[in-house]
């Protein structure tokens, strides 16, 4: 992840604006980092995948509706998982 703030504020004139630097007015244009979100995204989808493996015997109604019931905690918890392994990965 970088360093880079997590919003940035650009007005229809095209200079950047950054947290607490310029006032922002509605008319501004916000952009969001997406390294973090794109990460979220790929762990939830590991969530998921984890999910309906372990569900295994029961029905596809059933394994859809637990699916369904992720919240985006579960994805940060395999997010954090999934770069605990990483990390112990890189060390061995």
């Amino acid at each position: 992840m970088t360093e880079a703030p997590e919003r940035i504020w650009t007005p229809k004139n095209g200079q950047s604006i950054i947290p607490g630097g310029v006032q922002r007015w509605p008319s501004d244009v916000q952009y969001i980092r997406a390294d973090h979100v794109c990460c979220l995204i790929a762990a939830a989808y590991v969530d998921a995948a984890n999910l309906h493996q372990s569900l295994w015997r029961e029905t596809s109604a059933y394994k859809t509706d637990q699916i369904l019931k992720r919240t985006p905690n579960d994805a940060r918890t395999a997010l954090d998982a999934l770069l605990k392994a990483e990390r112990e990965n890189v060390l061995r």
